[in-house]
Order: C-alpha cells, then structure tokens, then sequence
C-alpha cells in the first residue's frame, strides 16, 4: 500500500481487500458494502484458495473466519499469512466460536498464537468492520514511516 491509499483516514486509492470465509453470503454481503467504501475487495471460500490468492493477488489486507471447513482453519492460515509467507500483510480475523462453543478468545492473552492484528467477535456490522479494516491499515502505515 502507498501513501495515496490512505489521507486523513478516507481510502483513495482501491486498497485491496480479501475476505476468506466459508460463508458466501456473508463474504459477499461485506464485499458489496466494502466496494461502497471504495475498496476493491476479493473473496475466497477456503483456506487453500484464500492462500493462494495472498501469494498471487497480495493484498494490503485480510479478513478471515476461524471456522470454516475445519473449526479452527482460520488460525492456521492466519498463521501461515502471518508467519510463513513473509509478506507483512495484516491479518483480521472474525471469530464466531465463543457463540458456537461458549469459549472466548482474546488476542491479548494469547499473542504468539494469533498472529492478527485484530480478533473481533462475529457478528459484526459490514461498517464496523471497515471501520477496523481502516484503523489497521492506518495504524500499519503510521508505524512503517515512524520507523524510516
């Protein structure tokens, strides 16, 4: 992402977005309201597919789902994006389990085993949601200049 794609938190440039969840309609419901933002977003329905399409497409950001196939796939790519690709993409990641399971995660207490740069809690509002996507990526730009 350049400077152009962030000024006074409005996105001018089409900064790119993909949304990796194993529900289509809410992948394609937030794609839609996204676009609205001026986002150029993109959607993969597995975790295979939503890899390769970091490696190919490099997005400046993305968003996944813990549960999909398996109920805890989304650690594992957000992990393997994070950790394993080398490509300083941040990760978002939308977590429905303590609904499914009564268990509650916190990014806080577990650190090294999220490698995100948020963890928020399904369901959540197309608005909050780019509302985080755009506090994340504003926070990733302002901490790379103050480290040049």
């Amino acid at each position: 992402m350049n400077i152009d794609s962030v000024k006074g938190g409005i996105m001018t440039d089409r900064t790119r977005v993909l949304i990796i969840d194993n529900d289509p309609h809410y992948a394609q419901a937030n794609s839609v309201f996204l676009d609205v933002y001026g986002y150029d977003v993109q959607t993969a329905s597995t975790g295979a597919l939503g890899l390769r399409m970091v490696e190919e497409g490099k997005p400046d950001i993305v968003v996944v789902d813990v549960m999909m196939d398996d109920a805890d796939e989304g650690f594992s790519i957000a992990r393997t994006i994070s950790l394993e690709l080398d490509n300083h993409v941040p990760v978002i990641m939308l977590n429905s389990m303590e609904k499914a399971t009564g268990y509650s995660f916190k990014l806080e207490d577990h650190p090294d085993y999220f490698p995100v740069a948020r963890l928020l809690d399904k369901p959540l509002s197309p608005g909050a949601l780019a509302e985080n996507i755009r506090e994340v990526l504003l926070k990733g730009y302002d901490s790379d200049t103050q480290s040049s």
